[in-house]
């Protein structure tokens, strides 16, 4: 969710992306992103969910695209849901000022910049569409 348009009666905004690293592996892009832009404020996933096993690390990246005019504000919540019913997590990496040219990375427990930090899971689970 942004806190404004990122780019009133144009095409810039921003394309967020769930990150996962399998076990000791590098960060890498999945097919979970959405693209929020022009007058947009929200956006939801609704495509297939992501198995994320025990000691895989998750965190979500935010890119701009097409030169967003506005800096907004940032909240992005995923939901893990458990292989058993009734159990699931859901995660809100709290709010960060975007700028309209840096990607930013946003983990469980924040932000990051580097691209270093992100939550290691210590069950398997599910990202929920």
């Amino acid at each position: 969710m942004l806190s404004a348009a990122p780019d009133p009666g144009s095409d810039g905004g921003y394309i967020i992306t769930v990150r996962r690293g399998v076990g000791a592996g590098a960060m890498a892009d999945t097919a979970m992103t959405v693209t929020i832009v022009g007058n947009a404020t929200t956006a939801s996933y609704t495509a297939a969910d992501l198995a994320v096993a025990a000691d895989d690390k998750v965190s979500v990246s935010i890119v701009p695209t097409s030169d967003p005019s506005v800096a907004v504000m940032v909240s992005t919540i995923v939901e893990f849901e458990s292989g058993t019913a009734n159990e699931s997590i859901l995660l809100n990496a709290g709010q960060a000022l975007l700028t309209t040219a840096v990607t930013r990375y946003h983990y469980a427990m924040g932000e990051d910049l580097t691209q270093q930090k992100y939550m290691v899971h210590p069950l398997s689970h599910v990202l929920d569409r």
